[in-house]
């Protein structure tokens, strides 16, 4: 599993300051450095290199030689916290608390400690302790596993009553909600219209399903629902708990266990067991037949991807998704024609939903393949049918500046950014314009903003290159 940032990771620099600062105090104006002085100071060395277990091993001894210094508990906790010792935090933060160590960081590091390792936490955990947004992303990552999404969504009400602008929090709290008292997700959604009237995708979202008919779904799909929204803007530890919660409440639902399988996986962990025994249980359901395909197409086996798509597509020939699955995988094993057909075939099979049409022009982007004759009516598609998405119209104007090279490309990609001016492919393919046309001011410009909205992205890495290729005076 990918290593994860432990949620004390924003302390690291406070306690090597304050390590430091008792380094300054220890040794004081003397001629050499004293026992304690010498063992702060590998203290500090070890800290900032990113080995808190050596780190806490030295602050011990500097305990040991010299108890006045029992200030140093608090960091020797945060050490310990770092290093993944829960039982050696617990005693230093009661050594901490017994001396009345100040209260708000000490609050604050006791809710590391249970976020960080609830099943072994036993101090209490004080939710008014602000939590940034690596501690909220810790609670739901572990909340599931621990069953304790009703403490989660405690922790969550806590941080939206004194952080009523945390948009993810308040996005949270309604998911955990609809999975934990779904009868209430319409008033924590209402309350979260307050401080953002514009609402956002997971609270629409999740207010829709809140008002559906309560008898078109059972509480299992609902949940499941609730998943496939949670997943669709990239929330994978909500979108695990809710799939955790629709099995426990139906346990033969395939297609939920299935989701849950592809979830795990996004998420790091082994989603192959999840996957293989929906397919085992519905061998005919194309859902789990896909999300299985695209399984292997993540792990690099485009072949057993390809062979898995292709089925689940076989199950259900109409359906557009299935077929613009199959031309991804089939795209990635090399197939480019094939996957161009696969792409054009979903894009036809539902020829009113502008999604499918964005889909074949940007593939046809991709692969430099047949902008006009495809890549060029499918984006114009996709434009007439919602000429205000601004994803469809800069693909229709990049298209049309590789293609004559006049100023609609331009206007269009202006237009686009002006939709939605976060979108780093837009500014980003409005910077590749300008560098075509030797306007490398504007163009250093439009990749300087491409690379700041998409930083740790793809397009922003695209971006730092072409930036790096203007002449010298305006890099």
């Amino acid at each position: 599993m990918m290593r994860r940032t432990t949620p004390a990771e924003p302390y690291r620099n406070l306690g090597i300051a304050f390590v430091a600062c008792l380094f300054i105090l220890v040794l004081g104006p003397g001629p050499r450095p004293s026992r304690p002085g010498q063992l702060l100071t590998s203290a500090a060395r070890e800290a900032a290199a990113g080995e808190p277990a050596a780190a806490l091993a030295f602050v011990a001894q500097a305990l040991e030689f010299e108890p006045a210094l029992a200030a140093l508990d608090t960091t020797a906790a945060l050490f310990a916290l770092q290093a993944g010792d829960p039982a050696a935090a617990e005693i230093y933060l009661a050594q901490a608390r017994a001396r009345g160590a100040e209260a708000t960081p000490l609050s604050c590091l006791e809710t590391e400690l249970a976020i960080a390792f609830p099943s072994e936490a036993t101090l209490p955990l004080d939710t008014r302790c602000p939590m940034g947004a690596m501690n909220l992303d810790s609670w739901l990552a572990v909340s599931h596993d621990q069953g304790d999404l009703e403490l989660a969504a405690v922790a969550l009400e806590s941080r939206v009553e004194g952080n009523p602008d945390d948009l993810r929090a308040w996005e949270g709290l309604a998911a955990l909600t609809a999975l934990t008292d779904p009868s209430a997700v319409e008033s924590v959604v209402l309350r979260a219209f307050r401080p953002f009237p514009q609402g956002s995708q997971v609270l629409d979202g999740l207010l829709r399903l809140a008002r559906a008919d309560g008898a078109a779904l059972s509480p299992a799909e609902r949940a499941a629902q609730a998943g496939e929204l949670l997943a669709a803007q990239g929330d994978w530890n909500l979108a695990t708990a809710a799939w955790t919660r629709a099995l426990q409440l139906d346990p033969d639902f395939p297609v939920a266990r299935a989701f849950l399988g592809m979830a795990r996986s996004r998420s790091g962990g082994d989603g192959l067991p999840d996957l293989q025994r929906a397919a085992a249980e519905a061998p005919q359901d194309p859902v789990v037949r896909m999300l299985l395909g695209q399984y292997w197409l993540a792990q690099g086996d485009t072949a057993t991807a390809i062979r898995e798509l292709a089925f689940a597509r076989s199950l259900e020939p109409e359906n557009p998704a299935l077929a613009a699955a199959l031309g991804s995988a089939l795209a990635e094993g090399g197939k480019v024609a094939q996957a161009a057909e696969a792409y054009r075939q979903a894009a036809e099979a539902n020829p009113r939903d502008p999604v499918f049409w964005n889909l074949l022009a940007e593939f046809s982007l991709q692969h430099e393949l047949e902008l006009e004759t495809l890549g060029r009516v499918a984006a114009r598609n996709a434009v007439a049918l919602s000429p205000n998405d601004d994803a469809a119209v800069s693909a229709l104007g990049y298209i049309a500046h590789l293609n004559e090279g006049g100023p609609l490309g331009e206007r269009l990609l202006q237009r686009a950014i002006s939709l939605d001016p976060d979108d780093p492919l837009a500014w980003y393919r409005y910077g590749l314009l300008l560098l075509d046309q030797a306007r490398y001011s504007e163009a250093q410009a439009a990749l300087t903003a491409a690379s700041i909205l998409d930083s740790s992205g793809p397009i922003g890495r695209l971006a730092g290159r072409s930036l790096a290729s203007l002449p010298a005076e305006y890099r």
